[in-house]
């Protein structure tokens, strides 16, 4: 299955759908973007399904 970048409305469905255990991290392999915007306020956050977020922590 290929990557693509979800739009915001995708993700705000994902997000409300899933019942995660760690509400504050975003988590999807299936989106290829490394930032996404938080759901309140102006904020970013990392999706950590994917590789790339785990390599910019670490610099």
């Amino acid at each position: 299955m290929q990557k693509r970048k979800w739009t915001y409305e995708e993700r705000q469905l994902w997000i409300k759908a899933k019942n995660k255990p760690f509400p504050l991290f975003y988590y999807n392999k299936e989106d290829s973007a490394i930032f996404i915007r938080k759901r309140y306020g102006i904020a970013w956050t990392l999706n950590w399904g994917n590789p790339w977020s785990y390599i910019i922590m670490m610099i």
